[in-house]
């Protein structure tokens, strides 16, 4: 197939609209349910209350904002693929954005502050019934509503997976969320129930001891991107990495290839074998499983090192029945990799991430398989 064919054939399969549409039809497409705004997604929604007032005063003084991406879906239904902070700023403040954990309740309206050219929108709500004074007047609400956003639809029935490639690309590309954050998004979408899985195995409380990370970083999902490297590593053993990969996009487009393999019985015996390893490894390390080894001080020194993560955990997960029994044999064998020459030159600056996992993966196998 020549270019100019693959070029039609992907235009076929890629159908895109925009219009412009006011806010108050945004608002009361979401209050009919046919824009969905996925209910995990609002973990993400962050944004400070300087920024959401700052972008209320955009839409009053007509400002330009980004257009808002959607997909059609084959039941009419529109879901938000970019735009989340816009919209859900603009629910909010309306008082009429769902809560993540129960629809049935809203989130309070926000409170604006003061901005740069409209100092007494400070305390203002959308419509304060208790006190009238604390309103947006009655005109700007109108005006507000009426703000025409422009919006970019994706046709999701021809190809449901191009709003999954759109969404990485707004938002890998921009800069938008973090990676993990994108995958989070991506399997929200495609395969839910593996994300929650991926969530709860995060959130063991003894994964976190003996990761012993800063709140920086688990805020930034890096737990749940160590869980993906964790179920990516145990179910293709980096056979699959492609030289030309970045890290990002492999841990993406191999969490979303795995996610469509599980059934009840893998998570299941995932999941028991995952709690059992990060048991040991706690009880054997504490917080130091993942540190560095320094034999000369006979101590564990220094932060959490990725590297020793992709060497031990899957190993030790695969060999947890012989490490249980021969403690004292794991202890040796996790000081040992550290001074290890091969991991010491797989982990050096400038090796690149993908060849180091691999590498080092390579050789926790060859340190721990043994009693397979």
């Amino acid at each position: 197939m020549g270019l100019v064919e693959q070029i039609e054939n992907s235009r076929k399969e890629i159908k895109t609209d925009s219009y412009p549409m006011s806010i108050g039809e945004v608002a009361n497409l979401y209050r009919d349910g046919d824009l969905v705004i996925f209910p995990e997604y609002q973990r993400y929604f962050r944004w400070s209350q300087k920024q959401k007032s700052e972008f209320i005063e955009s839409l009053i003084l007509d400002i330009p904002i980004p257009p808002i991406f959607v997909s059609n879906n084959a039941d009419g239904r529109w879901d938000i693929i970019d735009g989340l902070q816009r919209t859900s700023t603009i629910l909010e403040f309306m008082g009429l954005l769902r809560k993540r954990d129960n629809e049935d309740e809203f989130y309070e309206p926000s409170v604006l502050l003061g901005t740069k050219f409209l100092p007494d929108l400070e305390g203002k709500k959308w419509d304060d019934k208790d006190d009238i004074a604390n309103s947006l007047p009655a005109e700007v609400r109108r005006n507000i509503k009426r703000r025409k956003i422009n919006i970019s639809i994706v046709d999701s029935t021809v190809n449901p997976n191009i709003k999954y490639e759109l969404f990485q690309r707004l938002n890998r590309n921009g800069s938008i969320l973090k990676g993990q954050e994108v995958r989070n998004s991506l399997m929200i979408m495609i395969n839910n129930r593996f994300y929650k899985f991926i969530e709860k195995l995060s959130n063991y409380e003894k994964l976190n001891e003996i990761i012993d990370i800063t709140e920086k970083k688990k805020d930034e999902q890096f737990v749940k991107e160590l869980v993906v490297r964790f179920l990516i590593l145990l179910e293709t053993e980096g056979k699959n990495i492609n030289p030309q990969d970045d890290m990002e996009s492999y841990l993406t487009e191999e969490v979303i290839n795995i996610s469509e393999t599980f059934n009840d019985e893998r998570y299941t015996e995932i999941e028991a074998r995952f709690y059992q390893t990060c048991d040991l490894l706690q009880e054997v390390f504490g917080k130091k499983a993942f540190k560095k080894y320094y034999s000369a001080d006979n101590k564990f020194k220094g932060q959490f090192f990725l590297g020793l993560f992709e060497a031990i955990f899957v190993p030790v997960y695969t060999n947890y029945d012989f490490y249980q029994n021969n403690q004292e044999s794991l202890n040796k064998k996790v000081k040992s990799i550290s001074n290890n020459r091969d991991f010491k030159d797989s982990t050096k600056h400038g090796v690149r991430a993908l060849d180091r996992m691999k590498k080092v993966f390579e050789l926790g196998k060859e340190t721990f398989y043994e009693h397979s």
